[in-house]
């Protein structure tokens, strides 16, 4: 294990989201991100293994078909609102 130093726009973080209310929180929050991609860089498995690995055709007809569910009413958007309180929830989560 090792230390590092990290710089962070700590007014930055506050206004966007008030869980960083601390900088205990934002430390938090920065080891969870560096946690996560250690993790993946780390993890047992070839590039071959990942699961979406597209042609550029394939790529684009997924695409089409997803536009085409939207259009339908198969499939729906999630409103940004949903998105932001779903994160904000999941970081207030890691500030404790």
């Amino acid at each position: 294990m090792c230390t590092v130093s990290v710089q962070v726009n700590e007014a930055a973080l506050r206004r966007s989201n008030p869980a960083f209310s601390s900088m205990d929180a934002i430390n938090q929050w920065v080891q969870h991100l560096v946690d996560v991609a250690t993790r993946e860089l780390t993890a047992d498995k070839s590039l071959d293994d990942f699961p979406c690995v597209y042609t550029e055709e394939e790529a684009i007809a997924e695409a089409r078909r997803r536009v085409a569910d939207l259009h339908s009413g198969k499939d729906r958007t999630v409103p940004h609102s949903e998105v932001m309180k779903s994160m904000n929830e999941l970081l207030a989560s890691y500030a404790g």
